[in-house]
């Protein structure tokens, strides 16, 4: 890919249409500070990417003053075939091709596969910058090698498979703890006591049956005893619907008592309604007053220039005037007094209504609960009088068997009943704990697996991205060498590369990269740039950012050959601000802004 021509409308400095043509294998960008040249630097990137290059900068912040919008088009060609793309800060996006000497809408422009991370790093970064992003830490680093060498999503996967396994060892975990708190060993075995309990229970049963001369008696001991056991039942929820009708009073006295203070206290709310109207009516009286007080004023308004009485006609003199104007003021002001304490009366009545009103709210509840009350008691009253019957009847049935057999069996047979129930209950218990412990049991062995698969599965993609980068950092390491060493910066002794250690950059002529000059530094970052965006194919031009400073003469004719012999592979856009280097750059175009 190449670029042909940019052209922009009201971006930055430009206002209206420019356009700057890119025909030659080297073009020159020169100009002063402040001159335009990083606004079209932002333009290719923003029409290649539709993002912003310098942080901070949002898309409004790139258009000229005054303008509501900008557009940025781009021409470029890749395989000899022609494409442009038009972008507007709206958000707006044309896509061509050209086609027949015509340009034809297209589908999907044709663009190298790089994400905007290697856009800026590989082909937009000012060298400075890049030399701040390498002296980071080791972590931040790689972080930004896994963004040039388009990881990231093997490295989100990687993460969000070490967060599973993380979580994997604490589930693990946690269920080793639950089941270590549920104990150990043999659990008992109710089966065969319950079996046993439930024979002796049936044996009983038929000896009952079979007592023949007490089975009338005993059927109506029986009946007794369901009615007795369901008037009991209904006895327990008539308590307990009575208090729960109670709710915050301890008894029906302490709440009649309230509902006595109530009716006491509500007496005085027709009275309050009363005074409300008698003040409503008192204070539209006085509106309509000062209505009328008001239309006085604005009659005696229209006399001040004429002299004569609207009504009589005859002669009102000035001081008349003034002493009616003055006798009016004093009225209205008295009006307004009166209408605003009939006001205040009126809000002070009207807030007392209402809490009234809430107390009304109140009594009422409280009425409803003690006619509630009243019924409630009334039925618990009927049912503690038939329970008294129903025990005295039952008495006297006993009283009147004619064998104690049948009594006894029954009262066997109801603890039998009752040791059974407990049986089953503890049955139950141990059951349900037998269940919880075959959870955990399960529970572990899932976690266990869980584990398992989340530490090989992060093992499997740990060496995948190690196999993923390893070559190509190598081969830019081995780019950047041969770089640092055809510019003549390796003389003093053979160095070694490695971009994903703490050492990032090699030591130059027994210094260490800290105490380098700025000159050094410049062809260092530039060299280190150089051979990151031969990684990264596919497009074949270079943005270079004032990369003369801090360059002797010797260093300015050195950097202007390696320019030269670069243009013979790639396409170089050159923006700077030393005119010394400008000039010596010849062949090609220049571009002065």
């Amino acid at each position: 890919m190449r670029i042909q021509q940019l052209t922009i409308k009201d971006i930055g400095v430009f206002s209206g249409i420019r356009r700057f043509d890119f025909d030659q294998h080297i073009t020159v960008i020169y100009g002063k500070n402040f001159s335009g040249k990083s606004t079209l630097m932002r333009a290719i990137y923003f029409a290649l990417c539709g993002k912003i290059l310098t942080a901070g900068i949002k898309t409004k912040d790139i258009v000229s003053d005054g303008a509501k919008s900008g557009t940025v088009g781009i021409t470029y060609t890749v395989h000899d075939i022609l494409f442009r793309i038009y972008r507007s800060t709206k958000g707006d996006i044309q896509e061509e091709q050209f086609k027949d000497q015509i340009w034809h809408p297209a589908k999907s422009a044709v663009l190298p596969p790089l994400n905007f991370h290697q856009w800026q790093v590989g082909y937009f970064l000012k060298e400075e910058e890049l030399g701040e992003f390498l002296s980071l830490t080791s972590a931040n680093r790689r972080d930004l090698l896994h963004q040039l060498l388009g990881v990231e999503n093997l490295m989100a996967a990687r993460n969000i498979f070490i967060d599973y396994r993380r979580f994997a060892k604490n589930a693990e975990k946690s269920a080793i703890a639950k089941r270590n708190a549920l104990g150990s060993g043999v659990l008992p075995d109710y089966r065969d006591e319950l079996n046993e309990k439930l024979s002796q229970i049936k044996a009983i049963e038929e000896k009952i049956q079979n007592i023949k001369d007490y089975t009338e008696n005993y059927r109506l001991v029986v009946e007794l005893e369901k009615t007795k056991s369901a008037l009991t039942m209904k006895q327990q929820t008539v308590r307990e619907k009575i208090t729960n009708t109670l709710s915050d009073f301890n008894s029906v006295q302490e709440l009649n008592k309230v509902l006595k203070e109530l009716s006491y206290r509500l007496a005085v709310r027709d009275e309050h309604l009363n005074q409300i109207s008698i003040q409503q009516g008192k204070r539209n009286t006085l509106i309509n007053q000062l209505k009328n007080e008001e239309d006085v004023m604005m009659s005696i308004n229209k006399m001040q220039n004429d002299p004569f009485c609207p009504t009589c006609r005859q002669t009102v003199s000035s001081d008349q005037r003034n002493k009616l104007v003055a006798d009016i003021e004093i009225r209205k002001q008295k009006l307004r007094n009166e209408i605003q304490e009939a006001e205040t009366k009126e809000k002070e009545l009207t807030k007392a209504l209402l809490l009234l009103n809430q107390l009304a709210e109140r009594y009422a509840d409280l009425k409803e609960r003690s006619i509630h009350l009243q019924h409630l008691n009334d039925e618990l009253a009927e049912i503690e009088q038939q329970l008294a019957e129903l025990s005295t009847k039952t008495d006297h049935t006993l009283v009147h068997a004619s064998s104690k057999e049948l009594l006894e069996l029954k009262q066997t047979f109801d603890e039998q009943k009752a040791s059974l129930k407990t049986l089953e209950t503890n049955h139950a218990l141990l059951e349900r704990r037998r269940v919880e412990i075959q959870k955990a049991d399960y529970e572990i062995h899932a976690t266990s697996h869980n584990r398992l698969f989340s530490e090989w599965i992060t093992d499997a993609l740990d060496m995948t991205l190690k196999s993923t980068m390893g070559m190509p950092l190598r081969q830019i390491e081995k780019e950047i060498y041969n770089c640092l060493k055809n510019f003549g910066l390796l003389q003093a002794k053979d160095v070694s590369l490695n971009l994903e250690k703490a050492q990032l950059l090699p030591d130059l002529e027994n210094r260490s990269f800290h105490a380098l000059s700025g000159g050094e530094k410049s062809i260092l970052y530039l060299l280190l740039k150089v051979g990151v965006s031969h990684f990264m194919k596919g497009a074949d031009f270079l943005i270079v950012d004032n990369p003369s400073m801090y360059l002797d003469d010797l260093r300015r004719e050195n950097l202007r050959d390696y320019f030269l012999s670069l243009s013979t592979e790639r396409q170089i856009i050159l923006f700077t601000n030393d005119l010394n280097l400008a000039n010596l750059i010849t062949s090609g175009k220049r571009i002065d802004l």
